[in-house]
């Protein structure tokens, strides 16, 4: 399957936003693995490296979500507190991390302190994002700064 192909359906600025988003991560040798499951596309970009997950983008018809792993959120959170309402909304929201109670295979989640709350949030269920006109440019920014905190 070819990234082109996952694309067909969508409107001209999340092929654009997917696109960029491929180029960043691939240059910096960031590997790309696609799947296809129930009519869900999912593009899940790993460090080859560090065997660690920076973010999938998930594909439903014309809808596009992306789910970043925030692993260094602490270092950027100010800037985040300055996104739009509905994202920094759905980051105060997103499941906590279950701490002790987790699966054995789980690594930990991420702790950050957000108007003056310290969160300690679930890796793999949150900051999850609907990619449009209003999120696109800060789910850029977002990933952007993630990439800039890993070696």
């Amino acid at each position: 399957m070819e990234l082109s192909e996952c694309l067909a359906g969508l409107n001209d600025e999340d092929i654009s936003f997917i696109a960029g988003t491929d180029r960043v991560l691939t240059g910096r040798s960031y590997v790309l693995k696609m799947t296809n499951k129930e009519g869900v596309t999912k593009l899940a970009y790993s460090d080859p490296v560090a065997k660690r997950a920076l973010l999938n983008i998930k594909i439903s018809g014309s809808a596009v979500k992306v789910h970043i792993y925030g692993d260094n959120i602490r270092r950027y959170i100010d800037e985040i507190a300055s996104f739009p309402e509905k994202m920094v909304s759905a980051i105060r929201g997103c499941r906590k991390c279950a701490g002790a109670d987790r699966h054995q295979n789980c690594i930990g989640g991420y702790s950050f302190v957000m108007d003056d709350t310290e969160h300690l949030k679930c890796r793999y269920f949150n900051f999850v994002f609907d990619v449009n006109d209003d999120t696109r440019s800060y789910i850029t920014e977002m990933i952007l700064k993630e990439l800039s905190c890993r070696p």
